[in-house]
């Protein structure tokens, strides 16, 4: 648990960036709220994630409200291959340019028993393995 809010990075993950492809780490998020967070580059390609860039998660029962990327993936980025789990979470004002809550860029996202996303927030190479239920 806990309460990320008003980080910033000038690269990848507002809040969190997370493990290297093919490490064997699935990283683990329950009960935290993402407040206002950022990815910002005037960089081509940088700024993504804005709470959150990960390969491997389980995220569950979090807050994302008014995260930004200036690339991919406002709320979070699943970059490289590799499986994000998102359950019970809620997600209100998250924005960037490719993919306004979720990008997937190479890897698998599943989202179950979530609010506020629908396909249309949804960005990036490999929207086809996004599943939304």
């Amino acid at each position: 648990g806990g309460t990320f809010q008003s980080n910033t990075t000038v690269d990848a993950g507002g809040a969190i960036w997370c493990a290297k492809p093919n490490d064997g780490i699935t990283v683990s998020i329950k009960n935290a709220n993402f407040y206002s967070n950022s990815a910002t580059s005037s960089t081509a390609g940088v700024g993504n994630g804005g709470a959150i860039l990960c390969y491997t998660a389980t995220i569950e029962k979090c807050a994302f409200n008014g995260n930004t990327a200036s690339n991919r993936g406002g709320a979070v980025c699943q970059w490289n291959t590799g499986t994000i789990t998102i359950t019970e979470c809620s997600f209100d004002k998250n924005s960037a340019s490719i993919g306004k809550i979720l990008n997937s860029n190479g890897g698998t996202i599943n989202v179950t028993n979530s609010t506020g996303i629908t396909m249309s927030e949804v960005g990036g190479s490999d929207t086809s393995k996004v599943t939304i239920q």
